[in-house]
């Protein structure tokens, strides 16, 4: 686990105080930064990675929520640490880029150090309005959920999105669910709340954008509860700096595989293999019997056929593998 140093982190009433001056300098941080008027027993820590365009906005709004907003600066190269401690933030920075997981990882650190009550985990890029986390936090307090989901599909509400995302988001839910068994309609949302049961269990061990559904592992095993609420959402914002949506889905997929065949091996890797073993070997069979002539199509087809068969066979070997590994 990464250590919070104690370097690393400032306050707007320490030392970002002084870097105001700096940045106000060039009309970056020409705000007026509100007296605390949030709730006490709750903590909204912010990931980010250049979000000079919006982390201002968002953390003067977070603050309406929570007394507390802690930013962590994953190695940003822009004024991003400079402009939410102006905005009254405390502010932890990475002198390097360490992935999304990491500054997630922190954010637990320091909420389970501080004793904080409640986590709230919102992105700074202005997809998500802050004053939002009340209702997730409600939700948490009222219980029975350990972890609330703000989702933005929750009751059919996916006309903002487009198809390729919702087409993307289904498949990463499903196997998120078969994972976890947590049956929810946003598994990769970033915007979500835990109550103390849930700050003290939760690994994080993902440092990537998998995060998301890593957390979700990590309270399954853990027997949490979770819960989902709906929330709004806002796709065109200034400078975004997220990872090209197809090739993180796509990223997080094969990693919840991969966690999903050393979990539930004969599901994710015993069902498919015999599949495949079953059609491989029809396809040998009906290539080698047919009353037909052999033509360069047969030949594909029978190299194909024997290909699957192949990968059935491997596929059933290594979940009888992994479950018996799993049983010692």
């Amino acid at each position: 686990m990464h250590s919070i140093s104690h370097e690393s982190t400032y306050s707007a009433r320490g030392n970002a105080l002084e870097r105001m001056d700096r940045t106000a300098a060039t009309g970056e941080a020409s705000r007026t930064v509100p007296e605390e008027t949030g709730r006490t027993d709750a903590l909204i820590v912010i990931p980010a990675y250049n979000e000079a365009a919006t982390i201002g906005s968002v953390v003067l709004e977070a603050r309406t929520v929570a007394e507390e907003v802690l930013v962590v600066d994953d190695g940003s190269t822009d004024a991003t640490a400079e402009l939410a401690a102006a905005a009254g933030a405390r502010v932890i920075r990475h002198d390097t880029n360490r992935g999304k997981g990491t500054a997630i990882e922190n954010a637990f650190e320091y909420a389970r150090e501080n004793d904080w009550q409640y986590l709230v985990l919102l992105d700074g890029d202005w997809q998500h309005r802050p004053k939002e986390a009340d209702a997730l936090l409600t939700a948490c307090a009222e219980g029975p959920a350990n972890i609330v989901i703000g989702s933005r599909y929750l009751d059919g509400n996916r006309g903002e999105t487009a198809l390729y995302r919702r087409v993307g988001q289904r498949v990463l839910d499903g196997i998120t669910e078969a994972n976890t068994g947590y049956s929810v309609t946003d598994s990769q949302s970033g915007f979500r709340a835990f109550d103390r049961t849930a700050i003290e269990t939760v690994a994080v061990t993902d440092a990537g954008f998998g995060v998301e559904s890593q957390m979700l592992e990590s309270a399954s095993e853990r027997g949490l509860t979770v819960d989902e609420v709906p929330i709004s959402v806002n796709y065109d914002v200034p400078d975004p700096n997220t990872s090209n949506p197809v090739r993180h889905g796509f990223s997080v997929a094969v990693r919840l595989l991969r966690t999903g065949g050393i979990r539930y091996p004969r599901f994710f890797l015993g069902a498919p293999g015999a599949l495949l073993a079953v059609v491989g070997f029809v396809g040998v069979w009906w290539t080698v019997t047919a009353e037909a002539t052999w033509t360069l199509s047969l030949l594909v087809g029978l190299l194909l056929s024997s290909l699957l068969c192949l990968c059935g066979v491997v596929l059933t070997t290594m979940s009888v593998r992994t479950t018996r590994a799993g049983r010692h």
